[in-house]
């Protein structure tokens, strides 16, 4: 009878053992996720704030360049 005990309880630690490993992993990698987006939304951020500073650049060099050819 002692032998069906422990077989149960060592079921029920397996099973609590599993889901802990589960949560665990569903935990870490919602994390990595949410640090992956929030990354790549960051980098997008700069690469287009970037893009309009030189774009801006480039329509004034253009412009003076323009104006240069005019006078």
């Amino acid at each position: 009878m002692t032998a069906g005990c422990c077989t149960l309880v060592a079921g029920s630690l397996r099973s609590v053992t599993t889901a802990a490993l589960s949560a665990g992993f569903l935990i870490g990698f919602s994390i990595f996720l949410i640090a992956t987006i929030v990354l790549l939304v960051l980098t997008i951020r700069f690469i287009v704030a970037r893009a309009r500073v030189d774009k801006a650049a480039w329509l004034a060099e253009r412009e003076a360049e323009q104006g240069e050819r005019h006078t």
